[in-house]
């Protein structure tokens, strides 16, 4: 069984900068990378913004969360990776991921 990835944050290097363009030629983003990597399984994303979720969705047909508590409620990743700028318009840090487990 693969580990599976949860993407936190669907802004550009979440999963924008390559939506559009030939998944056989450009891997700009980590859903696009994740997604390609024979060992890994993409699980999900979070980001706040519905527009960017349904993106994700499309593009990858994967679902998508509003919260990181709804994310590790549905899905058991072994990959978490924040993609969110800093400074975070939302609060995505390690404590907010209180089921997480080492």
């Amino acid at each position: 069984m693969r580990p599976g990835a949860l993407i936190v944050g669907l802004g550009r290097i979440g999963v924008g900068y390559d939506l559009g363009l030939d998944p056989a030629r450009y891997v700009y983003s980590h859903a696009r990378a994740f997604s390609l990597h024979p060992g890994f399984t993409l699980q999900a994303a979070v980001d706040p913004d519905a527009t960017h979720r349904r993106a994700f969705e499309e593009a990858y047909g994967c679902p998508s969360h509003a919260s990181i508590e709804d994310a590790l409620r549905a899905h058991d990743p072994q990959v978490i990776v924040s993609a969110v700028p800093t400074p975070r318009p939302w609060n995505a840090s390690a404590t907010d991921m209180p089921s997480i487990r080492a």
